[in-house]
């Protein structure tokens, strides 16, 4: 949505010295990225030269949408322009826009300055709860190690959601375990001292699916998720409803094809910017559900979400990742406890990396990972960062079933819970 036809450089003689594109990387520079009303662009104009745009609404997929609002944001209602300047004009800009301006919201990140003008009041919702308990349909699983504290949080927020769920344990951890969780919807499952093998969650993971065996589906989740959230006209909120779950249920069970489903990191899907519904055919992690018919299986020490959700594709499924209910949790190594006890402890990214990338070579030479005829096999992982300290990042679209489309049943029908959900101010 900013692109050289809705940007300019301040001060407007640094127009004629430099282009755009080069200006924006040289060092202490930074990016008004600037999203304001329709009826305030002719003001917007007076006080740059510049023309404020709107950014283009996604196409349309293959995937059924449901009946949940999803749109409103800000990036769909308002118009964008950006200032490029050193960061010696970031006052000078500011007083611009404040001659003209009152109501404005600044938030900075690193070399960007993202600038709302003219801002309508926030809503009043706080979070979203329901008028009942919705229960689940399939099992719900959370993998747990070294976090009988406060970093055990799926639990903690599960409960407070009235939503069932086991709980998996290691034996050497079980009395600490009992001592610290609550029953009240939670069963505490006992396990082999599984992160003795020194393959990450990725055994206890596929403990839980023969563990529900019997069941099409079931949900395994990390244990440090903080809570699930509702995105809902353009605005992410706390929901404390098993709606979160039992709404993907239903549509899954409208698919013939869906390998998994997941729900999206909320930090993925900011309040600013347009989503579909789902994303198909992507990276599915942390809070999934999983076709437990023995064909998909968790297989690997790093990157075990990649590796299956990448296994799913190359197998004919799709995976699919939730855009409108999400999921809250730390970054990687902010919580303690988990994998940072045993694989991670060194928390060495060279590694994982190194694992990452010859993993996938393997599974390529092998054909169990396949990409189209013509990508570079090479590239199908890269470092996502490039900083040097090593990333790993998978070109989903490489893949050769990418483009596969979702088969619905003839008897699809999405329960709509909207009559179960409200807003708690």
């Amino acid at each position: 949505m900013w692109n050289n036809k809705n940007s300019t450089i301040y001060p407007p003689e640094a127009n004629k010295e430099i282009t755009i594109n080069k200006f924006e990387k040289e060092f202490n520079v930074i990016q008004f990225k600037i999203r304001l009303n329709k009826y305030d662009i002719e003001t917007i104009k007076g006080l740059f030269d510049v023309n404020p745009i709107q950014k283009n609404i996604r196409k349309k997929t293959d995937i059924v949408q449901i009946a949940f609002k999803n749109d409103e944001c800000v990036d769909d209602v308002c118009w964008h322009i950006k200032i490029v300047a050193h960061v010696s004009y970031i006052p000078s800009v500011k007083n611009i826009l404040e001659s003209k301006f009152i109501n404005i919201k600044y938030r900075r990140i690193g070399r960007t300055i993202s600038t709302h003008l003219n801002i309508s009041p926030l809503d009043k919702v706080s979070y979203w709860g329901s008028t009942m308990r919705i229960t689940n349909k399939y099992p719900i699983c959370i993998v747990s190690l070294g976090r009988h504290n406060k970093y055990g949080k799926t639990h903690k927020f599960l409960t407070e959601s009235r939503i069932d769920h086991y709980l998996f344990v290691e034996s050497n951890e079980l009395d600490s375990y009992i001592d610290w969780f609550d029953d009240t919807y939670c069963t505490l499952i006992e396990c082999d001292n599984f992160s003795q093998l020194n393959m990450g969650s990725t055994p206890v993971r596929n403990y839980c699916l023969d563990y529900f065996k019997t069941s099409d589906y079931v949900w395994i989740l990390d244990d440090n998720i903080i809570e699930f959230q509702y995105w809902c006209g353009g605005y992410r909120r706390k929901i404390t409803s098993g709606v979160v779950f039992r709404a993907l249920e239903n549509y899954i069970d409208g698919c013939e094809n869906v390998g998994i489903m997941a729900h999206n990191l909320h930090s993925f899907c900011p309040q600013s910017s347009i989503r579909p519904h789902f994303n198909k055919n992507c990276r599915c992690y942390s809070s999934m559900l999983i076709k437990n018919n023995g064909d998909l299986r968790f297989r690997h020490k790093h990157h075990e979400d990649n590796f299956i959700s990448i296994e799913a594709i190359c197998k004919g499924y799709i995976t699919l990742s939730c855009n409108f209910f999400l999921y809250n949790k730390e970054k990687s190594g902010n919580d303690k406890g988990g994998n940072q006890v045993s694989i991670y402890k060194n928390n060495s990214r060279l590694e994982k990396y190194n694992y990452s990338y010859n993993t996938t070579r393997q599974l390529l030479e092998r054909g169990e990972i396949t990409i189209k005829a013509n990508k570079n096999p090479e590239t199908l992982v890269i470092d996502m960062k490039n900083d040097g300290i090593k990333h790993s990042k998978w070109q989903y679209k490489h893949l050769k079933n990418y483009d596969n489309k979702v088969i619905f049943k003839s008897n699809t029908g999405f329960m709509c819970f909207d009559s179960y959900i409200y807003g708690v101010y």
